[in-house]
């Protein structure tokens, strides 16, 4: 963290914000923690119980993630308020609600609470046993002059809610369901309603999921000389047979290298491949001292063996990683199957894609389709010689 001086980095009480980390300024803007969402488990919950939830039971039709449509009443409850945007995402099942509010500039408040959903109609909310959260006792001023406005409303109050016309209301908030693209936008501070920027419903092309921030310095991160600029970055390495020895252990390394410099407000992910995928961590690691040095600790019981197979460790990454990567690393030694190209154009399809970059280490045997894989998903190729 810097000194505060102009044009450099200051520490902000994340706590303020509704968690437990911290956060950096840059110029104007603000970067905090916000603690992770995985929507993924949600979605699928939702599916494989629908067979199994009675047709009139209606806490039911809570399930998944909402976004606020009246945002006249964004004032605080028991939660901050002066926001502009505000999701929730609910699962009865598991007892759970999440909430995002996002204020001007990309200020992100979030907090997780403990839920319980009523027939009549009304559902209580706690304290999350498992994350506990603090929001600011006093009003916040944020740079630009936007008021995060303290919670003003005890949490644990029942709350009614009922659903007409596709709309869920709680307390005369109203929500519409959104898709996971827009909200995976907004949970991690991207500009959505813009215009090109991926609103709900507006024409236009695909836009990258890698954001650098308007007064941000380039970043000193690199993967064998190509730039790290998402927050969610995904290395796809290749442990095929023809990886054994020095290919390996020069892979292992710049994997370390790279994983070490990631600054803390980045997550990261690895899954190697061969014949099947390998799968070390089933969630993002935060980039902190610890959760960085754990994981690389632990490359060193990677192997390499066995085929060239990339395609389930393509899946694993578009499939079941929440948030879905910002940026993929793909590194292959070997001629890796001609329908690769087309694995994942059809798994990075999105209004928002996420960034690939390619690398042939050693051997071009695969130079054509890297090249097209790169260009097809607005990332760079790079051959790496032995």
């Amino acid at each position: 963290m810097g000194d505060g001086a102009e044009g450099g980095d200051s520490e902000v009480d994340a706590e303020s914000f509704g968690g437990s980390a911290t956060g950096t300024t840059r110029g104007s803007r603000v970067l905090l923690e916000v603690p992770e969402l995985d929507l993924a488990p949600i979605e699928r919950r939702r599916e494989r119980t629908r067979s199994e939830s009675p047709e009139d039971d209606p806490r039911w039709i809570l399930r998944g993630a909402w976004e606020q449509v009246n945002l006249d009443r964004n004032g605080p409850d028991f939660a901050p308020g002066g926001y502009e945007r505000s999701l929730i995402v609910v699962d009865p099942h598991e007892g759970t609600l999440r909430l995002y509010r996002a204020f001007a500039g990309g200020f992100t408040t979030a907090g997780e609470f403990a839920l319980e959903v009523l027939l009549e109609g009304e559902l209580r909310l706690a304290a999350s046993p498992d994350r506990p959260h603090r929001f600011a006792a006093e009003p916040i001023t944020l740079p630009g002059g936007a008021v995060v406005e303290p919670p003003i409303e005890s949490l644990e109050v029942l709350r009614r809610w009922s659903f007409a016309d596709g709309e869920l209301d709680v307390e005369g908030r109203r929500y519409r369901r959104i898709d996971r693209a827009t909200f995976e936008q907004v949970a991690r501070g991207g500009v959505v309603g813009a215009e090109g920027a991926g609103a709900p419903g507006a024409a236009g092309p695909a836009t990258s999921r890698t954001m650098r921030l308007e007064d941000e310095e380039p970043a000193a991160v690199d993967f064998f000389g190509t730039s790290i600029v998402g927050r969610y970055v995904c290395f796809i390495v290749d442990v095929s047979g023809s990886m054994q020895g020095a290919r390996l252990q020069a892979a292992l390394a710049e994997l370390a290298v790279a994983i070490d410099a990631l600054p803390p407000d980045r997550s990261f992910y690895v899954l190697f491949f061969s014949g099947s995928k390998l799968v070390l961590e089933d969630r993002w690691t935060r980039a902190t001292p610890r959760g960085k040095r754990a994981f690389i600790d632990r490359l060193a019981g990677v192997g390499a063996d066995g085929g060239t197979e990339p395609a389930s460790a393509i899946e694993h990454a578009f499939r079941m990683l929440a948030p879905v990567p910002d940026e993929v690393h793909f590194m292959t030694d070997g001629l890796i199957p001609a329908q690769t190209p087309a694995v994942f154009a059809s798994l990075n399809a999105g209004r928002v894609r996420t960034v690939v970059h390619t690398y042939a280490f050693g051997e071009r045997a695969s130079e054509a389709m890297l090249r097209e894989i790169a260009r097809e998903h607005g990332g760079t190729y790079r051959f790496v010689p032995e």
